[in-house]
């Protein structure tokens, strides 16, 4: 519970340099994909299956701190001597080094259904599942600091690879009736994980389900009012463990993809002129 100052250092400044930063380079990637899109009447259906590798992704080093020695010209000197001048205690930069893999299939049915008296059905049923991999990170070169020093270190790797749910599938249906009319949707969110110093403070955060809902009524062709609720079910992920939540301030990740504020009920109107 003490406060310090983390600076961020360009990747060629004294302390870049001396901490393993080098000129950056420019991100490339290269991206394959293929569709298929079919429309019979009221129907649509559409899939989108991608691979992506990006190499030498810049990313912000790890918070690097302590009497590690760090050479400076000749001279060796730990990581509070070479702060001390800026007033922080610890530091960070951007870095090349880390690629990835990104494969993955996006899938939209629709189905748009309308009577003779002009009300109208929609049905939309969307999903998506991905796979995200860390294929190389980058460590520090002999002469900086001790080798090998991760740059990119465990939790930040989970936090790419797992920190976004493997898939997610969302059924929407839409209805309108003359002056009436509301949404329903249910959203399914696969398992996340908010990733600990150690495997041991690691925590699922698990399958969510999240219904919204929300009923309109159109007063004149300029005034409408709405009542809904986000989150209907009251959905939490599971609470964060007491290892990583030492303060009590922060008692759900931020990694859940639903958030973490509950069920949420509102009203609305809208004026339109």
């Amino acid at each position: 519970n003490v406060p310090y100052e983390t600076g961020t250092y360009p990747s060629v400044s004294e302390v870049g340099l001396a901490l393993g930063g080098t000129d950056l380079q420019a991100e490339e990637s290269v991206n394959y994909s293929l569709g298929f899109v079919a429309r019979n009447g009221p129907f649509e259906f559409t899939a989108d299956a991608y691979r992506i590798d990006i190499s030498d992704r810049i990313i912000l080093s790890e918070t690097l701190t302590g009497s590690a020695t760090a050479a400076v010209g000749t001279n060796a000197r730990t990581i509070f001597d070479l702060l001390a001048p800026y007033g922080a205690s610890a530091a960070r930069f951007f870095i090349n080094g880390v690629d990835t893999e990104t494969t993955g299939l996006d899938v939209v049915a629709r189905y748009r259904a309308q009577t003779s008296a002009g009300h109208r059905l929609d049905f939309t049923l969307a999903g998506n599942v991905n796979d995200f991999k860390v294929t190389k990170t980058p460590v520090t070169e002999s002469g900086v600091l001790p080798v090998p020093t991760t740059l990119f270190g465990r939790q930040a790797v989970y936090r790419f690879q797992e920190g976004t749910p493997p898939w997610k599938v969302v059924f929407q249906t839409d209805w309108e009736a003359e002056k009436l009319g509301g949404t329903l949707r249910v959203s399914g969110y696969g398992d996340v994980l908010a990733a600990g110093a150690t495997e041991a403070t690691d925590l699922q955060l698990g399958d969510a389900l999240v219904v919204d809902a929300e009923a309109r009524y159109r007063f004149t062709d300029k005034v409408t009012l709405a009542i809904g609720a986000d989150n209907i079910l009251d959905q939490y992920p599971r609470q964060s463990l007491r290892e990583n939540n030492t303060t009590g301030a922060f008692p759900f990740s931020n990694f859940s993809p639903y958030g973490f504020n509950g069920r949420y009920v509102y009203g609305r109107i809208s004026l339109k002129w």
